[in-house]
C-alpha cells in the first residue's frame, strides 16, 4: 500500500462534504428562486385580474349609460320591464341591480341610479335636509343642529341660526377651519359640518344625499330660476323622486311603515310610480297627503352609474361608477360630471 494512501482519503472526504455543502447551498437557491418566481407568478396573475375585472366594471358602465342613452330617445324605456326578444338580455332598470355575464364568463353587477331619489344639499329646503338625518337614532336636538349646520355651511353670510355654526364656531375647534359659506364640492364635506360625526356619516347619512348639481349648476345649465326650485325639465330639488329613493330614505317619510316600503320597492322592480293614484294604491290615502310634499315623479338630470365584476376564475373584484348629467338639447347627451375610479359598490 502507498504510504500516502491516508492523506488522499481524508482529502476526499473533505471534499465530497464541501460537494455536499455547495449542493446543498445551490438547492436552498433553487428553492428560494422558485418560491420567488412563484409569489411573482401570482402577483402577475392577481394583477391581470384585477386588470380584467376593472374594465370589464367599466364596460358595464358604459353599458348602463348607453342603456340610459337609449331611454332619453324612447321615454317609456326603463319605465316597464323590458320586452327585448334575446332571453339572455339585460333588463335595465332604474334603482336595481342588473347582473350581466362578461365575455370571459365574469359576473358584472350594474346599476343605474338617480340622484333625485336623494336629498341634494346644496339646494333642499330645510324640511328635506330634515328627512335627510331622520331615522338615524338622532335626538330631536341633534337633527336641528345638523340641518342648521347645512344651511350655515352653504349661504354666504356668517350669521349663525339657533343650533347652527359659523366661523366663530368652527375656528374654535382642536383643529380649525373656515365655515364654508357655498355650496358643498363632495358629500364628504358634511364631515367638517357641526353635529355630523362619522357615525352618523357612514351610518346611512353619505347614501341618502348628493351635491349634484350646485347653486349655480342649477341656474346655468338646467334653467332654475333664482327663488324657485325647479329646472326647467320641472324636477323639484325641494322633493324626492319616489321611483328613486332607497329604502332607508323611503322609511324616513312620515307616515311610511315598514310594509309600505316593501310593497313600494316590489312595485319599482317591475314598473315606476307614474300618477298620485298609482302611490295612494300602494300606501293609502293618509300616508300619501303626509309624503305628497315631499315626493315627485320627475327625473333629476343626474344619475350615477356603477358596476362591479368579480372574475370567475379567481375571484378578484373591482368596480367603478360615475356620476351623469344627461341633457337631449345638447350635442353629446351626457357630460361626466365625478368619476369615481376603484369604487366597490352594493
Amino acid at each position: 500500500m502507498r504510504p500516502d494512501l491516508p492523506l488522499r482519503l481524508k482529502n476526499s472526504g473533505a471534499a465530497l462534504i464541501l460537494v455536499l455543502w455547495v449542493l446543498a447551498f445551490l438547492t436552498v437557491i433553487a428553492a428560494q428562486f422558485a418560491r420567488t418566481m412563484r409569489t411573482e407568478a401570482g402577483i402577475a396573475f392577481n394583477y391581470r385580474e384585477m386588470a380584467r375585472a376593472h374594465y370589464s366594471a367599466r364596460a358595464g358602465v358604459n353599458m348602463a349609460l348607453q342603456a340610459l342613452l337609449r331611454s332619453l330617445r324612447h321615454p317609456t324605456a326603463m319605465q316597464t320591464r323590458s320586452e327585448d326578444p334575446d332571453p339572455d338580455a339585460p333588463d335595465w332598470r332604474i334603482n336595481m341591480d342588473i347582473p350581466i355575464t362578461g365575455p370571459r364568463q365574469e359576473r358584472i353587477v350594474t346599476r343605474i341610479d338617480n340622484e333625485g331619489g336623494k336629498v341634494n344639499i346644496n339646494l333642499a329646503d330645510q324640511r328635506l335636509l330634515r328627512l335627510a338625518v331622520s331615522g338615524l337614532g338622532l335626538t330631536e336636538e341633534e337633527e336641528n343642529t345638523i340641518v342648521d349646520s347645512i344651511l350655515d355651511w352653504r349661504d354666504s353670510d356668517n350669521r349663525p341660526r339657533p343650533l347652527g355654526a359659523e366661523d366663530d364656531y368652527y375656528q374654535a375647534l382642536p383643529v380649525p377651519h373656515p365655515c364654508k359659506n357655498s355650496d358643498f364640492d363632495d358629500i364628504s364635506e358634511l364631515l367638517l359640518v357641526r353635529g355630523v360625526t362619522p357615525e352618523i356619516y357612514f351610518a346611512g347619512l353619505s347614501e341618502r344625499v348628493t351635491v349634484h348639481p350646485t347653486r349655480d349648476t342649477a341656474r346655468q345649465a338646467l334653467g332654475m330660476k333664482p327663488g324657485t326650485s325647479q329646472s326647467a325639465d320641472g324636477f323639484d330639488f325641494n322633493r324626492i323622486n319616489i321611483n328613486a329613493a332607497a329604502p332607508e330614505l323611503l322609511m324616513a317619510l312620515p307616515e311610511f311603515t315598514a310594509e309600505m316600503v316593501e310593497a313600494l320597492v316590489e312595485y319599482r322592480l317591475e314598473q315606476d310610480l307614474r300618477a298620485d293614484s298609482d302611490l295612494v294604491k300602494l300606501i293609502g290615502a293618509r300616508a300619501f297627503l303626509s309624503v305628497r310634499p315631499l315626493i315627485t315623479y320627475h327625473r333629476s338630470p343626474y344619475y350615477t352609474l356603477s358596476a362591479t365584476a368579480q372574475m370567475d376564475q379567481s375571484g378578484v373584484r373591482q368596480g367603478v361608477a360615475m356620476t351623469v348629467r344627461l341633457d337631449l338639447q345638447a350635442k353629446d347627451q351626457y357630460h361626466t360630471v365625478h368619476w369615481h375610479p376603484h369604487t366597490v359598490v352594493r
